[in-house]
């Protein structure tokens, strides 16, 4: 049984199913954020703030986006392939972020505690397979995500070195 997990060192981030890296992510919460999967690199971008979207590119041709209605928290997620998906996040009852295709969850990133401290959890459906797509989702979790969790659990970068691991088994 592997697990998937982020890993944290300053603002590098990596995805890892058990100790393989599947995704190396720098993360720029005022700039352009950029990460490798499959030995591509990609761009995100962030633009908007009533209105907000993620844009992910390789080799400056767009590969997905999320937007958001006004103030909405439910977005789609469109690849250049035509396929789609639904993102949305909450904040009553603990701040969330799920990615669905259909009424399948597909993972979720959300505010949690350990030893009374915020951790960010992670994590992904049991029913998932672990594909590309999935990795790229999973990028764009971390970016649209981490912003939100920083501002809820205050910053400290320390109830990061924990975080992420997923509680479910995956192929």
């Amino acid at each position: 049984m592997q697990q998937l997990h982020w890993v944290k060192q300053g603002m590098q981030f990596y995805l890892k199913k058990g100790n393989e890296t599947l995704v190396e992510l720098t993360l720029n919460l005022k700039g352009l954020s950029s990460f490798t999967l499959n030995s591509k690199q990609y761009v995100a971008s962030r633009k908007g703030a009533w209105n907000p979207g993620y844009f992910i590119a390789e080799k400056g041709q767009a590969v997905l986006s999320l937007k958001y209605g006004f103030w909405g928290s439910k977005g789609n997620i469109a690849f250049s392939d035509g396929a789609m998906y639904t993102c949305n996040y909450k904040s009553k009852g603990g701040l969330k972020m799920r990615f669905f295709n259909g009424e399948e969850e597909l993972m979720a990133y959300g505010l949690g505690f350990e030893n009374k401290r915020p951790v960010l959890n992670f994590s992904i459906g049991a029913t998932t397979q672990i594909t590309e797509k999935i990795l790229l989702l999973a990028a764009l979790g971390l970016i649209a995500f981490y912003p939100l969790f920083m501002s809820t659990a205050g910053g400290d970068d320390a109830t990061f070195a924990a975080m992420l691991a997923t509680t479910v088994a995956t192929t």
